[in-house]
């Protein structure tokens, strides 16, 4: 259980590190260029990102599985053909 939360909280602070400093330097070159509310828009949807990722198990929607039921293999077996001349 410890350990759970504790891979959980690590994942948890490499996120929220990596957003922070991606949103600190989006702010200092885009605030001349756009509005201070368009900056703060950003920093909202931090929160609200890491409550998507952190939705339970049944909320999150489910991935379809079809694709990978197809296996493609060639006909012919491919094998390299090498020669020194």
């Amino acid at each position: 259980m410890f350990e759970t939360f504790f891979n959980w909280l690590l994942e948890q602070q490499l996120f929220i590190s990596c957003a922070i400093l991606f949103l600190i330097l989006l702010e200092r070159k885009l605030l001349s260029h756009v509005s201070a509310r368009l900056v703060y828009a950003l920093w909202a949807l931090l929160p609200a990102c890491l409550m998507l990722a952190n939705l339970p198990d049944h909320l999150k929607p489910i991935h379809n599985q079809f694709i990978s039921q197809f296996t493609i293999t060639p006909s012919n077996p491919v094998t390299p053909q090498l020669s020194l001349s």
